[in-house]
């Protein structure tokens, strides 16, 4: 005779949006339902606020990536899943040099400029079974899932040095190559 729920609905325009829903019968003096009243409420700013708190715990706001909490989240996952079925992973921690200087030089938004292009070359570079996260100011890490071998690991983080050493241009004109 009762049912309470959240479901998506759909707008005269074609829009659809989630809704609260409670739902009653109505029954009469013999106990037969003579009729439903439905209250529902829409919830589209409630579930707008929830996904943004979670991009707020689980993504670095400054590099779109993963953070901290969210790769240990991943980490803590994926080492008893490779350990079920005897697979080899490797976590690359990359620290950039001397990023200090690139912020005295050029300023935090010249810094934080530097840092996004630095995230996207690494991003770019990675292969299916590697999610990247930044850990820190100038720390980004990689954890590589499915090594075939420990030499692997080796060979990707050559890669991601690779990667992370394209130089970034400003609109100005001048260039920024940071290592790792």
């Amino acid at each position: 005779g009762h049912w309470r729920g959240e479901i998506w609905n759909k707008r005269k325009n074609g829009e659809i949006f989630p809704e609260s829903m409670s739902l009653s019968a109505v029954q009469d003096a013999q106990g037969h339902t003579t009729h439903y009243v439905c209250m529902f409420t829409d919830i589209s700013e409630e579930k707008q606020r929830e996904e943004q708190l979670q991009r707020m715990a689980h993504c670095d706001e400054l590099t779109g990536l993963g953070n901290r909490n969210w790769f240990t989240q991943e980490l803590t996952r994926s080492v008893p899943e490779a350990a079920q079925r005897g697979e080899q992973m490797a976590v690359i921690l990359l620290n950039l040099d001397r990023f200090k200087d690139v912020n005295d030089s050029y300023g935090h938004a010249g810094g934080d400029e530097v840092l996004r292009h630095i995230a996207l070359q690494v991003q770019s570079a990675l292969h299916p079974g590697e999610v990247i996260a930044r850990m820190a100011g100038d720390e980004v890490v990689v954890l590589a899932r499915q090594l075939g071998h420990v030499e692997d690991a080796s060979v990707i983080a050559e890669r991601l040095i690779q990667a992370a050493a394209q130089p970034w241009k400003s609109p100005d004109g001048f260039a920024i190559v940071v290592s790792v």
